[in-house]
């Protein structure tokens, strides 16, 4: 999706995810778990939501959406989660997954 025909909002680009999401489009359910996330995360149901979203893209290999499941998880202080997705993304040749995974470990 390019985006065109959307308003730049996350409201309406929510909306057009969700349709890339039913027509099968590469990257839809990554987009649109990414965009649910950003939206009052505080909604648990949206938060959930969105982790889902995310969760089958990255099993489905989309190595962003790996990336972004991890950085999330590891932001909510699921850091077992978030390692296992952050390695699985670095190993398959994620360039700021390996980053973010160099850096945790500097850090221990």
């Amino acid at each position: 999706m390019n985006g065109w025909g959307c308003g730049k909002s996350l409201k309406d680009a929510i909306e057009c995810f969700r349709v890339a999401v039913d027509y099968n489009i590469e990257g839809a359910e990554r987009w649109l778990g990414h965009c649910l996330l950003c939206v009052k995360p505080t909604i648990m149901k949206r938060l959930e939501e969105g982790v889902s979203f995310l969760n089958r893209a990255a099993k489905g290999g989309d190595l962003e959406a790996m990336y972004l499941l991890a950085y999330h998880c590891i932001s909510r202080d699921c850091t077992d989660d978030g390692l296992c997705w952050l390695r699985k993304a670095a190993e398959l040749g994620h360039g700021k997954a390996n980053e973010m995974l160099n850096k945790l470990y500097e850090e221990d």
